[in-house]
């Protein structure tokens, strides 16, 4: 078993369909016979994309209210992605190690903090694959010795 840690910037991808790698991204969160999670900031920065998309007119009101709702079945504890709770202080901690070494955005540090520490307790020993469409979010990961994968 692969322990698949999607970042929000692969989640936004999957949800919106106007969105390069839209298929892949779907595929990969939510077609998946291997557990899928993600950090506890990734529904908040779902809603901020969506917000985004609906302001900018690539999604109609309605359309972003479904979503959201998908988005809160998909992400709230019976769906198919398991959201991580944290220890804010201690992820805080290890995002700040990270951003040290690699060239990082605070956000994406702490999306990886969490699947070094909390993903990593989960997977007791499995592997894990890093799900990102970030590039330096993807090499940090692979460097920690992650799977990765980039859409």
């Amino acid at each position: 078993m692969t322990v698949r840690f999607v970042d929000t910037s692969l989640l936004v991808r999957a949800y919106l369909i106007d969105e390069l790698g839209h298929d892949r991204a779907h595929e990969l969160v939510f077609a998946s016979t291997d557990p899928v999670v993600a950090s506890e900031l990734a529904p908040l920065e779902l809603e901020a994309a969506l917000g985004r998309a609906e302001r900018a007119g690539r999604l109609s009101a309605a359309a972003a209210d479904s979503l959201r709702a998908q988005a809160i079945r998909d992400l709230g504890g019976l769906g198919p992605v398991l959201v991580l709770r944290t220890q804010m202080g201690a992820l805080v901690t290890r995002a700040r190690e990270l951003l040290r070494s690699h060239p990082l955005r605070s956000l994406d540090a702490l999306h990886l903090a969490c699947a070094d520490t909390d993903a990593r307790r989960l997977a007791a020993g499995d592997p894990i694959a890093f799900l990102t469409a970030d590039e330096d979010q993807r090499r940090a990961a692979a460097a920690l010795g992650l799977a990765t994968d980039l859409i």
